[in-house]
């Protein structure tokens, strides 16, 4: 068959095989070769059915001043774009497009200006490249993997649904800034970046909102940072779900707070929380953490633990503060430094051991009730200026 007809027949969605069946070559008992005829007759076809293919489009922004993004005469296509549509934003100096409503998909987009998302949704199966700004002021952004420069993703406003990212993984360094907080749905993935939460003084920080089960992962950091960092906060909202803090990931820095409201499943730590910063305070507080990970404090850090964070804590020569009900022996490796007991020892009528392993703690403000305290060498609970209660 001809190349061009097998093209033909390809580019209308299948292949056309030919199989012969046998034609002798020779002469066979006095028969001559077969003749065309028999040879058409002897012929059999078979189709061959290709895979569908969908063929992606370049739309690019053509509007020769700032515009909204569902406005179809700003594109190259004379169309908004589509899911089936690479996007690419490259246009005069001083020009803005905002997405304000609706819920728009594309395959990628790469901004070079200034992109606010203030309303509505915009899904990105693949990348969103951005060498500008791109600003959520109360829309959401899905499924996307940032990257381009760092710093361009810029959300604003405190409020519930103010700023939310949906499955959205963070290839370049990002920073939520004074006064953000930042809904999250369906899980976060940070690629080997660093995530800074910057509070001068109001809250400021991430909403693990309630998702069947969600995960923070990847191999990157949470970063508390700031001139005000007490404000830095991860909230854990679990109605029904669990948030699961991958292996990869290292929550740190200056103070900040780790907040989980555990209606559902409790949070489970499988990387690390560290207080490392000297003189700064990083807090557990809500409901109980399921701890396979690293906790630890230290270079003079301080963690404090009022969740009960189950699973080893690590303290070297730094400080910590024991806020929940203690009621099995803790898993502590200690270094010197401090422990102080601000909550509660209660071990309804068991023995809590002081011997080389928990090392003496200081009773700040705590109770102890319920309990055989024993206590080995010079390990003791000490009393302090700051009170408690036997």
């Amino acid at each position: 068959m001809q190349a061009s007809s097998r093209a033909a027949m390809r580019r209308h969605g299948a292949v056309v095989t030919f199989l012969s069946g046998p034609i002798h070559a020779a002469r066979r008992r006095g028969r001559a070769l077969a003749t065309a005829e028999q040879m058409h007759r002897a012929t059999r076809y078979a189709v061959e059915a290709l895979e569908a293919r969908t063929l992606l489009t370049a739309v690019s922004w053509v509007g020769s001043a700032s515009g909204d993004y569902d406005d179809p005469t700003q594109w190259s296509t004379g169309a908004v774009p589509t899911a089936a549509d690479d996007v690419t934003i490259n246009a005069g100096p001083g020009i803005t497009i905002t997405h304000s409503a609706g819920i728009d998909a594309v395959n990628s987009l790469t901004s070079n200006n200034p992109f606010v998302l203030s309303g509505g949704a915009l899904l990105v199966a693949t990348t969103l490249t951005l060498t500008d700004t791109f600003t959520l002021t109360g829309g959401k952004l899905s499924n996307a993997t940032v990257a381009g420069s760092p710093n361009e993703l810029i959300a604003t406003g405190a409020g519930t649904g103010a700023s939310t990212l949906d499955n959205v993984t963070l290839n370049v360094d990002q920073t939520i800034g004074d006064g953000t907080v930042v809904d999250v749905f369906n899980s976060l993935t940070l690629n080997s970046v660093v995530l800074t939460i910057a509070s001068d003084g109001a809250p400021t920080g991430v909403q693990f909102q309630d998702s069947p089960s969600q995960t923070l992962g990847g191999s990157g950091q949470i970063l508390f940072a700031g001139t005000l960092p007490l404000n830095n906060i991860i909230t854990i909202n679990n109605q029904s779900g669990s948030l699961t803090i991958g292996s990869g990931i290292t929550i740190h820095g200056s103070s900040g707070q780790i907040v989980a409201n555990n209606l559902g499943g409790n949070p489970m730590l499988q990387g690390t929380i560290a207080a490392d910063t000297a003189g700064q305070t990083i807090t557990l507080s809500g409901g109980a953490f399921i701890n396979t990970g690293t906790v630890e404090a230290i270079n003079g850090g301080t963690l404090t633990d009022n969740a009960q964070m189950n699973g080893s804590i690590v303290e070297n020569n730094s400080t910590l503060n024991i806020g929940y009900t203690v009621n099995s022996v803790p898993m502590l490796t200690r270094v010197g430094g401090t422990v102080n007991l601000t909550g509660v020892i209660d071990f309804f009528g068991g023995t809590m051991p002081f011997n080389s392993a928990t090392g003496s703690w200081n009773l700040v403000g705590g109770i102890a009730r319920n309990s055989h305290l024993t206590f080995s060498g010079t390990d003791s609970l000490v009393l302090t200026g700051s009170g408690g209660i036997f």
